[in-house]
């Protein structure tokens, strides 16, 4: 049974960040048992623990989703854990432990309907997440309190050699990365008579044995370790799963936002089995100096995407890159090279997703950071959640590629509203 779960959890379906219907299906199947090898892990581990552990040193239970796994420990395979005291710097618990060396706080990656599930049964104290709890889920666990402490709107940038691509629509991005068209000059019919503009997808491996199709010097495997789980398929299974909602549903819709069973997964199908017609790295900043330094011709570029900040950023330290505006002509629309905060802060207007919904989340494509709790947070868990949102939080998040701290604004009037 230990190996099944294993394998569950770490199944690309299992740990999407938006398949709320399947996790929970899921853990009404495997819920207990899975929460009963939880517990006596974390048992044994205190034990084991326990002599050197500094008295006067309270415990947290943290458990998250790929999607924010990098931002809160580093790489972590599904199903592993890190303290924060082995945190790197630069992480939020590798940060966090700097500021708060009596709160020690344990992150285990697995999915953020796992998390909600976990609280439910006292299992851990904090849950983290890419995604807004479902209906089901609120109904399945009506002491769930939420909160949104970032948000993370997604890049798709090109070579800024480029000419005449500067705009595009979801549309024509959907032909790109599903349907591997690259001929943009066709696509969009640009009426030029110079040589066509050619755009290849880069994308992020999202299950074992496609570590041998990443792009040589962009971490490429050893030989013999083909076999092994990419590291790049954390943002395979959270990232890739946001931008595929894109591709297949366009701007700004309010199923996009609250993700899907089925849609998130578009795009990973559209690779799986045509792996060479695509270019695999492991991690944004190997998108960014891929897109920036590799032309493959003149006229022609890779084409990937990130999230929103660490595009902004390698712009800002002088990338040869162009953040390309999105949806042109839409209510979404967001130009060329945007500022964050432009795309953070500009809809005060509730439009965002209808009448009384999010607002100011972040352009035509974007998902929040979450934080769940089981009811009122206690002492400790405020402090954690404080340090979220606080200069040093908001910091590691900038660079992680989310925008928060001011950046975020909520209407009143939306039912997600946290203040």
């Amino acid at each position: 049974m230990k190996g099944s779960l294993r394998k569950l959890m770490k199944d690309q379906k299992a740990v999407s960040p938006v398949i709320a219907v399947l996790i929970l299906i899921i853990v009404a199947v495997v819920g207990a048992v899975a929460v009963g090898m939880l517990q006596t892990k974390i048992k044994e581990r205190a034990e084991v623990e326990s002599a050197e552990f500094e008295v006067g040193v309270h415990e947290l239970k943290i458990i998250g989703g790929p999607g924010v796994t990098p931002l809160m420990v580093g790489y972590v395979e599904a199903g592993e854990s890190m303290t924060s005291d082995e945190a790197p710097e630069g992480t939020i618990l590798g940060e966090f432990h700097k500021k708060h060396p009596e709160i020690r706080v344990e992150f285990l990656r697995e999915c953020c309907g796992f998390a909600m599930y976990a609280l439910s049964k006292d299992v851990c104290d904090i849950g983290m997440g890419r995604r807004f709890p479902t209906e089901a889920e609120k109904a399945a666990y009506p002491e769930l309190q939420f909160k949104v402490v970032g948000k993370a709107p997604i890049a798709v940038i090109v070579n800024s050699n480029l000419e005449n691509f500067t705009k595009v629509n979801h549309t024509v991005l959907k032909k790109i990365f599903i349907d591997r068209e690259t001929n943009v000059t066709k696509l969009m019919g640009i009426n030029d008579s110079g040589r066509p503009i050619h755009v290849y997808p880069v994308v992020y491996p999202f299950k074992e044995g496609q570590g041998k199709y990443l792009k040589s010097g962009f971490g490429a495997w050893q030989t013999g370790e083909s076999e092994l789980r990419p590291k790049g398929e954390v943002y395979g299974t959270s990232t890739q799963g946001m931008f595929s909602l894109y591709l297949i549903r366009g701007p700004s819709s309010t199923a996009w936002i609250l993700g899907g069973a089925e849609d998130n997964l578009k795009l990973n199908e559209a690779i799986e089995g045509n792996e060479t017609e695509y270019t695999m790295v492991n991690s944004p900043e190997e998108v960014i100096e891929l897109v920036a330094e590799k032309q493959p011709k003149d006229n022609e570029s890779y084409i990937g995407f990130v999230e929103y900040y660490y595009a902004w950023s390698a712009i800002e330290e002088g990338k040869n890159i162009t953040i390309l505006g999105l949806d042109p002509g839409s209510d979404y629309a967001t130009e060329p090279n945007a500022d964050p905060a432009t795309i953070g802060t500009a809809d005060t207007t509730n439009s965002f997703g209808g009448a009384g919904y999010v607002t100011g989340l972040g352009g035509p494509m974007f998902t929040p950071v979450m934080v769940f709790t089981k009811g009122e947070p206690d002492p400790w868990e405020k402090e954690f959640i404080k340090f979220l949102e606080s200069f040093e939080g908001v910091e590691v998040m900038h660079e992680h590629g989310f925008l928060a701290g001011e950046d975020i604004v909520i209407s009143a009037a939306c039912p997600f509203h946290t203040e």
